[in-house]
């Protein structure tokens, strides 16, 4: 909770609440997934036959050779634009422009330190899996489950930084050159499968299989050396971006305990693609020892706005959302006033409650008219009503206040 700890029995409630939510959301996912590993195994087993007989002639990259060459970064830039291509077509990718500025913003503040020369490309995929994961070219997928599990922005840096490093430490292309062995077929079909294993893992696997690509598994489930490798210069930039070292060995270290007496299918994906050691976490937390010192960044208004928007969307039944929100305002359990009344005001839109919708954001306008977010709330309001013309007028006025806000412009 965000918003300042909760007696034990709103805990309690909280949590039965969360549970309730993960299992229809569960359902719902897993129908899903049933549909996607349908299309991907098709999609999988077609590449592996339309490689197999292609023109040599075709602009396809040329991995390795026989003496182990690595792929070139032109190589990893075409895998990894072919990997996004077939996850914008079959994963449930978030295009919420509010989202999308915050992450690749987030991500921006820990690429800068980093030593690449290229570029990276962040993104959210609709999923309560609580993982992320990084693909050679620059290319960074972070799950819904995963930022809403986090306390805090730190906590999502710190895995941001941690799959920042896979990346300029090429770990991907390695794992790649070592496996593929200038199998141009194989690769084509390990790529549908590891689009698959971005979705949903445990069909991803499946896929793997189904294209007699099993031995190539360990291209996805880095090697524990690499493991180390991205905590140590992970953490190095969390540092450096002023982001909380402790961080990322408090995030593992918690869904660890949380998980350590749950059924193996019900951990937490991250850890079984990052396997989590006691002795990688007392690593980390050694390292993220000897950083410390200076300024901590605090939680960036933008990751609270985030936050709760991703949490409403997560809701399967929008009154759900709407009386979680509407007993933390009565109870007063809140640290910030405004961020809840935030959410309260997408989860009445949700529900389709505009009138009172329109007094809530009327409220927020009334002690925070700046502040675009709670302006872009407010003409979906008017739009989810049909009244685009008071649409408008939030629109525009938010477009003098900042005329470089994608989310103004589109809107």
């Amino acid at each position: 909770n965000l918003d300042g700890d909760m007696p034990a029995k709103k805990n309690h409630q909280r949590d039965c609440d969360v549970a309730r939510r993960a299992g229809t959301a569960n359902r719902v996912s897993s129908n899903r997934a049933r549909d996607i590993a349908r299309i991907m195994m098709v999609f999988a087993l077609s590449c592996w036959f339309s490689a197999s007989v292609a023109d040599p002639s075709e602009d396809l990259p040329d991995f390795a050779d026989s003496a182990g060459a690595l792929i070139s970064p032109a190589q990893e830039k075409k895998l990894g634009e072919s990997f996004m291509r077939q996850i914008r077509l079959y994963a449930p990718i978030v295009d919420d422009v509010e989202v999308e500025d915050y992450i690749q913003q987030l991500g921006e503040s820990l690429a800068k330190h980093a030593d690449y020369d290229g570029e990276f490309t962040f993104f959210v995929i609709d999923s309560n899996v609580i993982n992320a994961f990084a693909v050679p070219g620059g290319f960074i997928g972070f799950h819904t489950g995963l930022i809403l599990n986090s306390k805090g922005e730190s906590e999502v840096a710190s895995v941001m930084a941690h799959e920042i490093v896979h990346i300029t430490q090429r770990h991907g292309a390695r794992g790649i050159e070592a496996r593929a062995r200038n199998n141009i077929p194989a690769m084509a079909a390990l790529l549908g499968a590891i689009v698959l294993t971005a979705i949903d893992p445990q069909a991803g696997i499946g896929a793997l299989t189904a294209v007699q690509a099993a031995q190539m598994q360990s291209q996805i489930n880095f090697t524990r050396g690499n493991e180390r490798e991205a905590d140590r210069i992970g953490i190095k930039l969390l540092h450096e971006a002023g982001y909380n070292t402790q961080s990322m060995a408090d995030f593992f270290q918690r869904l660890q305990i949380a998980n350590r007496y749950t059924d193996p299918k019900h951990i937490p994906e991250i850890l079984r693609t990052h396997p989590v050691t006691v002795n990688r976490i007392s690593e980390a937390r050694e390292r993220a020892e000897r950083l410390d010192g200076g300024t901590i960044r605090d939680d960036s208004f933008e990751y609270k706005i985030v936050w709760h928007k991703l949490n409403v969307k997560a809701a399967p039944d929008p009154a759900q959302a709407k009386y979680t929100y509407s007993k933390l305002l009565a109870d007063g359990n809140y640290q910030q006033e405004s961020i809840v009344r935030y959410g309260y005001v997408l989860a009445l839109t949700e529900a389709g409650d505009i009138n009172d919708a329109r007094v809530e954001v009327a409220k927020l306008l009334a002690s925070d008219p700046g502040v675009i977010s709670f302006r872009l709330a407010a003409a979906k309001v008017e739009e989810r009503a049909n009244d685009y013309p008071a649409a408008l007028v939030h629109y525009r006025t938010a477009y003098e206040m900042d005329p470089t806000s994608r989310a103004v412009v589109y809107g």
